[in-house]
């Protein structure tokens, strides 16, 4: 029973720190004199699925979670005269290296016919520690070459953020240009209609700014554009227009870890979208805090096969739980073949077993 107790306590102990932090949060966002804000990615969610948008809402799931990913921050060398440079310090590196692992070799090959074992020994022994930085200094010099083979093919395209319709966009065009990239640190915020957002990062040139969102790693070269991608980037350009004041014509995508991209218009269309979008978003809250029992219709097999909000994982006590506005939800879960209780957020929260793609190779559905 103590065992029992000392954890019961914890738990309690837990939800109560989880708890105050919910309502510190509320309490601030309500001396602001407006409701809570409407994220930019629960809006994309909401755009998604409706289910998935009120399970990043009462989660507060305000940004899109962080990947590891290449740093497209920089493109260095960014001319062929650096990269000319590099490729020359780094070739002399490894020749210096080789030479160090030749001299040794030849060591002990001569100490072997002169027959002194340990001499030899001690050569062999030698190329150990020059092996390492030798094969480091492979790595760079082909990783040069394999970038001046690309930059020799490269073609420039002119920067046109100005269409209407969307245009291919090569990153490195951006980087060699005068636009200035600068990286989002804070959240864009509408005070009036309660949005908020972070694009990835924005580049500034003369009176424009225009947001920059990146892709997830994708297996397809160039992703699909669907229209909760639409909405996100016009809620960008909007948050940048009205805090910044400045001109925000369209928005850039990159398609994962690649330098190539394209443009979506920031258009009377794609604002339109948006504020269909937001409207739609608000209603279903709306429709919760009315009735706590509601929830929208089950999303099609098809939208749910790869959806993060359905992809069941095993259960850890503390760990894999799920909140509803700073409350621990019961886990609706199922036992797989290996024993474990599998669930996921959408299935807690709407009590049912989303036909994830995962889910199904558990055989949970």
């Amino acid at each position: 029973e103590r065992p029992a107790s000392q954890h019961a306590r914890r738990v309690k102990r837990h939800q109560e720190m989880e708890m105050n932090s919910f309502t510190d949060r509320t309490s601030t966002t309500a001396a602001a004199g407006h409701a809570s804000p409407l994220s930019v990615h629960a809006l994309t969610e909401f755009e998604f699925c409706p289910r998935a948008g009120i399970v990043a809402v009462e989660n507060d799931w305000q940004q899109e979670p962080e990947r590891d990913r290449i740093n497209l921050g920089f493109y260095l060398p960014v001319d062929f005269a650096d990269l000319e440079h590099r490729l020359n310090d780094s070739m002399n590196h490894l020749w210096r290296w080789v030479a160090c692992v030749v001299v040794a070799l030849v060591a002990a090959i001569v100490a072997s016919l002169w027959h002194r074992p340990l001499i030899a020994l001690l050569g062999v022994l030698a190329c150990i520690p020059s092996s390492f930085p030798l094969r480091s200094s492979i790595e760079t010099v082909l990783r040069l070459v394999g970038q001046r083979r690309e930059l020799l093919a490269w073609q420039s395209r002119e920067l046109r953020f100005d269409a209407e319709t969307p245009h291919p966009v090569d990153w490195r065009d951006i980087l060699r240009s005068s636009w200035m990239t600068i990286r989002c640190l804070e959240a864009y915020q509408d005070d009036q209609r309660g949005l908020i957002g972070k694009p990835w990062c924005v580049i500034r040139h003369g009176s424009f700014t225009i947001p920059v969102w990146r892709f997830p790693p994708h297996p397809v070269a160039e992703p699909q554009i669907y229209p909760q991608h639409l909405v996100r980037m016009a809620a960008y350009c909007h948050l940048v227009t009205e805090c910044e004041g400045r001109q925000s014509p369209c928005g850039v995508v990159l398609f994962g870890d690649s330098y190539l991209g394209t443009t979506l218009p920031f258009h009377s269309v794609a604002q339109q979208q948006l504020w269909e979008a937001y409207e739609n978003a608000r209603a279903i809250l709306a429709n919760i805090d009315a009735d706590d029992r509601w929830k929208p219709p089950a999303p099609s097999a098809n939208l749910c096969s790869g959806c993060p909000c359905g992809a069941p994982r095993a259960y850890r006590e503390l760990h894999t739980e799920f909140r509803r506005n700073g409350e621990y939800i019961p886990v609706y879960g199922s036992t797989a073949a290996d024993q474990k209780l599998y669930h996921s957020p959408c299935g807690d929260r709407f009590e049912w077993k989303p036909p994830h793609e995962r889910a199904k190779s558990l055989g949970i559905v």
